[in-house]
């Protein structure tokens, strides 16, 4: 996992060309069925198991970030630890 922080990470706007899933099972379910669309993935260092989605993102080539302060910011639960960033 990479440190080093992309221009994701704001809140969400409708006019943005980019969206979010929020959730391991949302964020597997972006990497099977559109990976061309997926374009970074967010872990929380408290995600116990993320191998499968690191699997996946590592097979379609997309980074994955460890920033708890990014996943806090974007999503309003405190038991949200995956979130996948796609193009729209």
């Amino acid at each position: 996992m990479r440190s080093d922080r992309p221009p994701y990470g704001k809140t969400y706007h409708k006019e943005a060309a980019y969206s979010y899933t929020l959730g391991a099972y949302a964020t597997m379910e972006l990497l099977h069925s559109r990976p061309e669309q997926a374009r970074l993935i967010y872990i929380h260092p408290k995600c116990r198991d993320h191998s499968q989605i690191e699997a996946l993102a590592a097979r379609w080539k997309v980074q994955v970030v460890q920033d708890d302060k990014t996943i806090e910011r974007l999503s309003p639960k405190e038991n949200c630890y995956v979130i996948g960033v796609f193009a729209k």
